[in-house]
This record gives C-alpha cells, sequence and structure tokens, in this order.
C-alpha cells in the first residue's frame, strides 16, 4: 500500500509571536479546527522553507529526519478562521521558548504529526491517504500516480502525474464524486472515470 512508509500530515502553522511571553497565533490545518488541540503533544515542526504551499504530506526521508519535535500547550479554542493562541510546553529543553524572541523564530513553522496518530471515521477516507496510490480508469489503464490533492477553491483536485513514458505534464481531475472515483487503499489505487479531456494520451 502506498502508505506503508512513513508519513507526515500538515495539521497546522505558526503564525507569528504575541505578546511578550512566549505565546503565538496558531492556524489549524484540520477539519474541524478543534481536532489540532487533541494532537498538540504529538507534533513536530518543519521551517517555513521545507514545505511549498499547498503541500500538505511529508513522506521522503530527508525531511522526516529534519522534523523537531514540539509540544503546545493551547490557551483557547480555534476561532472561525482556525485561529487561535498558543505557546511551547517547557521542559527542561525548551526554556527559551518563554521569549517573544523565540516565540518569533518559530514563525511561518508547520506543524505535522505522523499519519498514524489520525483517526479516520468508518467509511471516510483523508485526503493525504490519497496521495502516491496508482490512478487508473475503469478499463485498467494507469493514468499515473497521485501527486497532491489541491483545491483552489472550487472543490478538491487531484494532481495526475502520467507515467514516465508519457511527456504530458501533470494534469487535474476533480475528486469527490462517487460515479468518478473509487478508492482501494489496501491495493493501493484510485479507479477514475474523468471526463473526456483527461482521458486520452
Amino acid at each position: 500500500m502506498a502508505g506503508d512508509s512513513p508519513r507526515w500530515v500538515v495539521v497546522g502553522r505558526i503564525r507569528r509571536a504575541h505578546g511578550v511571553g512566549g505565546n503565538f497565533k496558531v492556524e489549524s490545518r484540520t477539519e474541524p479546527a478543534t481536532a489540532l488541540l487533541s494532537l498538540c503533544a504529538d507534533l513536530s515542526y518543519l521551517p517555513a522553507s521545507a514545505l511549498k504551499q499547498g503541500e500538505n504530506l511529508v513522506r521522503d526521508g530527508e525531511r522526516i529526519r529534519a522534523l523537531c519535535p514540539i509540544s503546545l500547550e493551547a490557551l483557547g479554542k480555534p476561532d472561525g478562521q482556525g485561529i487561535f493562541f498558543a505557546r511551547r510546553k517547557q521542559t527542561q529543553k525548551t526554556q527559551e521558548a518563554a521569549s517573544r524572541e523565540a516565540a518569533q523564530a518559530l514563525a511561518g513553522a508547520w506543524l505535522l504529526v505522523a499519519r498514524t496518530r489520525l483517526v479516520v471515521p468508518q467509511g471516510e477516507t483523508l485526503w493525504v491517504d490519497l496521495i502516491g496510490l496508482t490512478a487508473q480508469d475503469r478499463q485498467g489503464k494507469i493514468l499515473g500516480e497521485v501527486l497532491a490533492v489541491r483545491d483552489f477553491g472550487a472543490g478538491p483536485l487531484l494532481e495526475i502525474a502520467p507515467p514516465k513514458t508519457n511527456a504530458r505534464e501533470s494534469f487535474f481531475i476533480r475528486y469527490g464524486k462517487p460515479e468518478w472515483c473509487e478508492t482501494d487503499l489496501a491495493k493501493g489505487i484510485i479507479v477514475l472515470a474523468p471526463p473526456a479531456e483527461f482521458a486520452g494520451e
């Protein structure tokens, strides 16, 4: 299965320092936003430059090795935009985080959690679990590999990278309509019935 290798999921981002006591603003990337609160003890982070905008999964060894553990203490619940105040939980190794300067040094950092820590309700699929699946049509023709799931405001899109023998650039197929896609995580495939403009070479 595509998810057998270690996978770390982006669940939030530290925005900026707030006040002088080491507090900062956190943006939740979970659904619902409050789900991040139950993960605060299991987080790790990467600097802002480590991920591209819209990237929500880390599965390469180099970045996984660069992950830095961090535990947060939430100072309230997320507001309507998923923003809440938090601070780094103090340990003997993190006393420096009690200052504004140390908190500001974390600004922009991506918060991640191991995929194994996320509980998925029965019958539902996390978008990140689609990344790395082999996409094929109903006749068994390989369309490529799912590179990412992106949402530009009109609903989720699968970004598909065609097989290496195909010179075509990556393309998008809308995700979410049952008549268009059937997912089998155990086999590592997603069967798609895309619109005609995506079905050809």
